[in-house]
């Protein structure tokens, strides 16, 4: 089960699923909850987005803070 949540990181998320969640005993912020497709479950599996420990821990994932910037003219992309 690990290595089909692993298979849904995208660049750097921590993904555990909800049970993994509910079983811990630790200040977690969750970001959202996303509904996968497992393979070999028959039903949708909820996995959680991680983006830091609280408490004694404090340790929090840097804010993606990106700006996006409209372009005054097309670019060419190949």
């Amino acid at each position: 089960m690990a290595a089909q949540i692993e298979s849904y990181n995208v660049g750097g998320q921590i993904l555990i699923s909800k049970n993994t969640c509910k079983d811990t005993n630790i200040d977690l912020q969750i970001a959202r909850q996303l509904q996968i497709e497992a393979k070999r479950i028959k039903r949708p599996v909820t996995i959680c987005e991680i983006h830091g420990i609280g408490g004694k821990y404090n340790l929090f994932l840097p804010q993606d803070d990106e700006i996006i910037v409209s372009l005054n003219q097309e670019l060419p992309v190949e």
